[in-house]
């Protein structure tokens, strides 16, 4: 799962990555919008729970925040999308970029 800047199908795939997390973003504010959040004004009054822990996750995908709601995280700008510039550095490097895949795992102890 792993692709090196120079494979044929590492822009495609780093697309669909970032557009994973466009989506995660849109759904989230989607959900907000059908709580009732139309405005910033009424973010003001949002009660403590799952309207804010929507807003928050939200902010972790705008802030740079890596956390487990994330899809793809850019480990060398500490973002969940990808600048024009980087973008240029990887083409004009490309065998030092690379996608890594990460899977993650919950194990509660007890």
């Amino acid at each position: 799962k792993c692709l090196s800047c120079s494979s044929p199908d590492f822009w495609n795939a780093l697309d669909q990555a970032v557009l994973k997390n466009r989506e995660i973003l849109s759904e989230l504010a989607e959900e907000l919008r059908h709580e009732g959040v139309k405005t910033l004004h009424d973010l003001e009054r949002i009660p403590q729970g799952y309207q804010s822990n929507m807003l928050h996750v939200m902010t972790h995908l705008l802030d740079g925040f890596f956390g487990i709601d994330s899809y793809f995280f850019n480990l060398v700008e500490n973002s969940h999308w990808v600048s024009d510039a980087l973008r240029a550095r990887m083409r004009g490097c490309p065998t030092g970029h690379w996608l890594v895949a990460v899977e993650a795992d919950f194990e509660q102890a007890y």
